[in-house]
């Protein structure tokens, strides 16, 4: 989605290793029904409507269901190539030429017309204050707000929880703070 996003911008900076691009749909139909029936699970449900039970976890798709998820994941893909030609100022075959979920280091990129510029924040917060037209003794500062709940409640979701309840090894994590 960062890319979807960052298309609507003026400019595009981007690191020269950077990963970026990734103009492309993808969805996942998880089937878990034959692991189910070996453990002697059954899941039973109700549904209302020809397609309420697609993504059913205990079964796989039919071939009308698999049909409708391509046509609707295609849709998606052509809006998201002409939201990025319409961004880029580029036809939609020439971003679907380099689309496709491919992805780019921030320098293939540029040479790809996928992004503007090549560099790091500094150069994003300068271009940001030319657009914004803020002169060039107006100074910005960056602040760090450092996340109390600690890394590892963080990647997992958490609320705050002490190192002693967190599972072995994620106990350092929670006390690493910015070190990650």
């Amino acid at each position: 989605g960062g890319y979807y996003i960052a298309v609507g911008a003026r400019a595009i900076v981007a690191h020269p290793g950077t990963l970026t691009g990734s103009i492309g749909v993808v969805l996942g139909k998880f089937n878990a029904g034959p692991a189910l029936r070996r453990l002697g699970v059954s899941v039973d449900g109700v549904q209302v409507g020809a397609r309420a039970g697609l993504l059913d976890p205990d079964r796989g798709l039919d071939p009308d269901e698999d049909a409708a998820l391509v046509r609707h994941l295609m849709a998606y893909y052509d809006a998201f190539v002409g939201r990025v030609a319409e961004g880029r100022q580029l036809s939609k075959e020439a971003v679907d030429a380099v689309a496709q979920g491919r992805v780019y280091t921030g320098r293939i990129a540029q040479e790809r017309g996928l992004v503007d510029r090549l560099g790091g924040l500094r150069l994003a917060i300068e271009l940001a204050k030319q657009e914004a037209e803020l002169g060039e003794f107006v100074s910005l500062e960056r602040v760090r707000v450092k996340d109390e709940r600690g890394v590892a409640a963080s990647l997992l979701g958490g609320s705050a929880l002490p190192s002693s309840l967190l599972p072995a090894g994620l106990g350092e994590l929670s006390e690493a703070g910015e070190l990650l």
